[in-house]
């Protein structure tokens, strides 16, 4: 697994972008399900 984090993170590296494993996408107490890996920009353009 540990391959595999790298791998996603590499892109990440840039000043001002972010990302974060196993998030969870939901609204209030309602849980909608389980993101692997999310990325946000500084430009507010979020990844999944």
């Amino acid at each position: 697994m540990a391959k595999i984090e790298a791998v996603l993170r590499k892109p990440v590296v840039k000043q001002g972008d972010n990302g974060c494993f196993e998030v969870t996408i939901g609204i209030g107490w309602s849980v909608d399900g389980i993101v692997g890996f999310i990325t946000y920009d500084s430009y507010g353009e979020f990844r999944f």
